[in-house]
């Protein structure tokens, strides 16, 4: 027996000995959240023990995971971009279950002065929220469309028979949108002149939205009046389908989602027949009913802690036909809107367009980040007109790298330089123009904050245009100074240039439209309330003018104004409301006009309310919306005074609902919106023949829009951010 436990004992200890071993062996788990001041969860932060490999990066959540061999007291490092970097001692012997850490932001915390003055910034890269993808998909009357929601910011005009953005007095062509830093030249559908068409994208395809109405920075040129940049999703949270089905057709949406990498799948194929024969009168008398299709991909890579690798691809198929067509399709040939007899009869236009975006950002050592991108656009119109068949063809490409250089917490020092590549072709049975040109462009950007309360950005770009053989160059100042916790003043100047418009560009060489613009702002921000006021004037100089048949850049004209907008998500229980106004004064001697005149898009004065509740009892949000503009001038033969006639004023109120349920344990939300509920006879204008005795009423596609729809999100519970 004690020779039995003479072997026993030893084996005893030596069991003792192996399972220390294995403890002096083991890993120790470290993980938790990483947010902000704020609570919310900041993404792609790198999260790492001080002097060793050993550390993770954050999820869609905030969170973090990883195993280390190092024992006791160890120095935790976290870093994010555009946060403050911090440190932390943990015992890792004695951690807790969850780590929380907390990271202050830089230049965007409350208590620090922002560069402001003419931008509406929505989504994570702004505090100063104006409009997000929910906003937009919820704004009545707008059909979730981006730029009609846009158009409800103050300085933006309401499209009437227009399409796309006109901001401050500038025409739609003014206003270029961006993705990702990217150019995307032709934003918008099927176009026919008199009709609005929507924009080719979807709200939710984007994490932030940066409206900028004047004094945007240096990055960007080639817009006079306007800039909309668009930032596209990072990693989507969690594989998940969404189904959308709409009274005017569908959309498939299909988010897979990896550890790193995430891609993104669309579909949607719209037709406005039933809806335009069933539901809403139409006031059009189709040839063809507007129709779309479109197929859509994005696949993001994360490279590192916060490097990203983006691709964005979009391809649309649309078309429309209309009958009694009594304007010619091109306002280079008919800028006035008098009708042209050759030009009457039925118009239809197909066009397909092709949209690939490519971006890489990352940190180059401690104080660099590097962007970089390519983007490339084909568009091909094909045109039925009485006169013939007409083609556009519009080919576009973009090279862009930026590096940036951050000086200590706060400042930064940016320089960058792109390239684009134009390609136009217009044609007519046999006939054809094109021309081909190479845009260059270098800037500088500089943010400098002297404190927290005070911050000047200063800018310089200069451009080189190969078709047009001529420099610009455009200085940009913004100086901005926190009056207290919550209020802030600041003012800008830009020169701004812009290539005309490609079908003067067709015809012969011009020199750049330039813009020399100034505005004041002040806004007041808390959590809950908004409130901001900026007087601004534009001066426009070396616009496109036709005087006896002759093209040349001696057009000019001015817009000054007054624009004010209110947020408020307090006062009323459950409910928010939004209130702007803007007072334009403008006038303009270009294109075909023999005098000065306020030209037909532009509106004096334009005032929009917007109000929604969330109905918890029954899980259902309303809105209710009423958007007023004064009347637009419109060129009457009969009248001596060029454009002096007015149109009516524009009174539109609009209700929508959605309702949130689930389906089957699948989120699903039942939307309505009725456009123009009380059925006003909405009158943009008259056009004339070409004697001024006979007239043709302006009016919109149709007196009422009803739209309602069901969208069903499986694999995911959460309501869009």
């Amino acid at each position: 027996m004690e020779t039995k436990k003479c072997y026993i004992y030893p084996l005893f200890i030596i069991l003792l000995l192996l399972l220390k071993s294995k403890d002096l062996l083991g890993q120790t788990t470290v993980k938790g959240v990483v947010t902000d001041q704020r609570r919310r969860a900041i993404p792609f932060a790198s999260v790492s023990i001080k002097g060793s490999y050993d550390g993770a990066s954050t999820d869609s959540m905030g969170r973090f995971l990883f195993q280390t061999r190092q024992q006791s007291t160890q120095t935790l490092l976290v870093k994010a971009l555009n946060f403050e970097t911090d440190s932390l001692n943990v015992n890792l012997n004695e951690l807790p279950d969850s780590l929380h850490i907390r990271l202050m932001e830089k230049a965007n915390m409350l208590n620090t002065v922002t560069i402001s003055a003419g931008n509406f910034v929505s989504g994570i890269q702004g505090k100063g929220i104006a409009l997000n993808a929910l906003d937009i998909a919820t704004t009545p009357g707008m059909a979730a469309d981006v730029f009609g929601a846009m158009q409800t910011l103050p300085g933006a005009q309401l499209a009437f028979g227009e399409s796309g953005l006109m901001v401050r007095g500038g025409a739609p062509a003014e206003t270029k949108t961006f993705i990702d830093g990217m150019l995307m030249k032709n934003p918008i559908n099927a176009q026919v002149q008199g009709l609005s068409s929507r924009a080719r994208f979807s709200a939710f395809n984007f994490r932030s939205t940066d409206f900028s109405t004047s004094g945007y920075s240096a990055q960007f040129g080639q817009a006079l009046s306007s800039v909309l940049s668009l930032q596209t999703n990072d990693l989507p949270k969690k594989t998940s389908t969404s189904i959308r089905l709409l009274s005017v057709g569908g959309e498939v949406q299909q988010n897979i989602r990896h550890n790193n990498s995430g891609l993104v799948l669309t579909a949607s194929l719209y037709d406005l027949k039933p809806s335009y024969t069933y539901i809403n009168k139409s006031q059009i008398d189709w040839q063809q009913h507007p129709k779309s299709n479109s197929i859509g991909a994005q696949f993001i890579q994360k490279t590192s802690a916060i490097g990203l690798f983006k691709y964005y691809m979009d391809y649309s198929d649309s078309k429309m036909g209309i009958q009694n067509m009594a304007l010619a399709t091109d306002t280079a040939i008919n800028p006035t809107g008098v009708r042209d007899d050759r030009s009457l009869g039925a118009i239809a236009i197909r066009n397909r367009n092709s949209y690939i975006n490519s971006t890489y950002q990352d940190m180059v050592g401690e104080h660099w980040k590097l962007e970089t991108g390519l983007a490339y656009n084909y568009a091909k119109d094909h045109i039925a007109l009485p006169l013939g068949l007409a083609q556009r063809i519009d080919q576009s490409a973009q090279l862009r790298a930026v590096a940036t250089y951050f000086i200590g917490t706060l400042s930064s020092l940016r320089f960058g330089t792109e390239s684009f590549y134009t390609h136009r072709k217009d044609a007519l049975d046999e006939l054809f123009r094109a021309y081909q040109e190479q845009l260059t462009a270098a800037f500088t950007e500089a943010d400098v904050f002297f404190n927290r309360k005070m911050v000047l950005r200063t800018g310089l770009r200069s451009e080189y245009s190969s078709y047009l053989r001529r420099f610009n160059v455009s200085p940009r100042l913004a100086l901005s100074y926190k009056l207290n916790a919550n209020s802030q003043v600041a003012a800008n100047y830009g020169l701004y240039y812009q290539n005309p418009a490609d079908k003067y560009l067709l015809l012969t060489r011009l020199g750049f439209e330039a813009v020399q613009g100034y505005v004041a702002n002040y806004e007041f921000k808390k959590t809950d309330y908004n409130f901001r006021s900026e007087l601004y004037y534009k001066r426009y100089s070396q616009l496109v003018r036709e005087h006896n048949g002759i093209l040349s850049n001696n057009g000019d004209g001015y817009a000054r104004g007054l624009d004010l907008f209110w947020r408020d998500r307090k006062t009323l229980k459950n409910a928010e409301y939004r209130i702007s106004y803007s007072f334009l004064d403008t006038e303009r001697l270009y294109m075909d006009y023999p005098v000065s005149a306020v030209p037909t898009f532009a509106s004096k004065h334009t005032f929009n309310v917007f109000w929604k509740k969330y109905l918890s009892a029954i899980n259902t949000q309303v809105g209710a919306g009423y958007l007023f503009a004064t009347g637009r001038s419109y060129y009457n033969p009969n009248n001596a005074h060029f454009l002096g006639d007015k149109a009516p004023n524009y009174h539109n109120t609009s209700l929508n609902a959605n309702y949130i349920t689930s389906w089957f344990k699948q989120l699903t939300v039942i939307y309505l919106n009725v456009d123009n509920v009380v059925g006003n006879r909405q009158v943009f204008g008259y056009q004339y023949a070409a004697g001024g005795g006979e007239r043709q009423t302006i009016l919109p596609a149709t007196r009422r829009n009803i739209l309602f729809g069901i969208i069903v999100t499986i694999g995911d519970k959460t309501f869009y951010d």
